[in-house]
C-alpha cells in the first residue's frame, strides 16, 4: 500500500518529536488488508500500555479513505467512518482489541484496521 509506510514512519517520528520517553511498539499488522474483515476480537496484551493507535487502511478512492489513526486509551475505543458512509466501532481491551461489524453489512471491505501500536508513556507521563 502507498503511503501506509510514509504514516508508520510519521507516527513514530511524532511521538519521539512530542514526548521523548514514550515508547512505541508495533503490536498487531494486518496480514491481508485487501479481503474483507469481520467482526472479531484481535488479541494481544495490552494491559500495561497508556495508550493504544489503531491505524485504518488508506486507499486513494475517495469512498475508502478512513481516518489514518486513532489513539486512544484501553478500555475506550473509537470509530472508523470513510466517505462511502460505512463505519465500524471498536473497544480496547487489556487483552485484545473488539472490531465490531462493519456497517452497512455489505461493506466488510471498508474501514479495516491496518496496524496497532501500544503507547507507553515513561518519566511519570499519564495519558
Amino acid at each position: 500500500m502507498a503511503g501506509i509506510n510514509d504514516i508508520d514512519s510519521s507516527i513514530q517520528n511524532l511521538i519521539k518529536m512530542t514526548n521523548s520517553k514514550a515508547v512505541l511498539v508495533k503490536a498487531y499488522e494486518n496480514p491481508s488488508v485487501s479481503s474483507s474483515f469481520p467482526n472479531q476480537k484481535l488479541p494481544m496484551d495490552l494491559s500495561d500500555c497508556d495508550l493504544v493507535a489503531v491505524i485504518g487502511v488508506t486507499d486513494t478512492s475517495s469512498n475508502t479513505r478512513l481516518v489514518p489513526l486513532i489513539v486512544t486509551k484501553v478500555g475506550l475505543g473509537g470509530i472508523y467512518v470513510n466517505a462511502g458512509g460505512s463505519r465500524r466501532y471498536f473497544r480496547v481491551y487489556e487483552d485484545g482489541i473488539n472490531f465490531d461489524a462493519v456497517y452497512p453489512a455489505s461493506a466488510t471491505g471498508d474501514c479495516i484496521p491496518y496496524l496497532v501500536y501500544r503507547i507507553k508513556l515513561s518519566g511519570g507521563g499519564t495519558a
